[in-house]
């Protein structure tokens, strides 16, 4: 004797499989949330210090400070494009004892460029910048030559 499953139970099974299915994906969805419009801001001012030391043996013990001032301004049509300005004061100081003004200088930098920044949470946001600028080095007791003693600052672009 062959066992029949019960139809009228399985389709009743089958309905309100369904009817679940259905009801959680018409009712479940909620709107996706732009959290590039919804944290939208009119500018960003950043202040930033660093104390930097080098990686390798320069021959000289030094110490590196870094203070710098970076604005962006996102765009109000698009957000996540942020056009950016940075200023800053990047000092090296000499950390010699028999003559400790031997290498110290400033460097003064700016840079100008585009940023991309996509926030995909409430408080954590991942992008990227392109930015030119230039600097320059103020050289204060460089010992040099007669001939390159006319000018103590050297100006780069990079």
């Amino acid at each position: 004797m062959s066992r029949r499953p019960n139809l009228d139970l399985v389709k009743k099974i089958l309905l309100t499989c369904l009817c679940l299915f259905i009801g959680a994906s018409l009712f479940s969805q909620e709107k996706a949330i732009n959290y590039n419009e919804v944290y939208r801001y009119p500018f960003s001012v950043g202040v930033e210090y660093q104390n930097l030391s080098p990686f390798g043996d320069y021959g000289i013990d030094f110490s590196i400070y870094d203070f710098s001032i970076l604005l962006r301004l996102p765009l109000p049509f698009f957000p996540a494009l942020q056009p950016l300005v940075q200023a800053g004061m990047m000092q090296f100081i000499s950390l010699d004892r028999e003559n400790p003004e031997k290498w110290n200088h400033v460097h003064w930098y700016g840079t100008a460029g585009i940023g991309y920044a996509h926030r995909f949470s409430k408080n954590f946001e991942i992008g990227a910048e392109f930015a030119g600028g230039v600097t320059s080095v103020q050289l204060g007791n460089v010992h040099c030559s007669a001939q390159a003693r006319t000018s103590r600052t050297v100006t780069n672009p990079f």
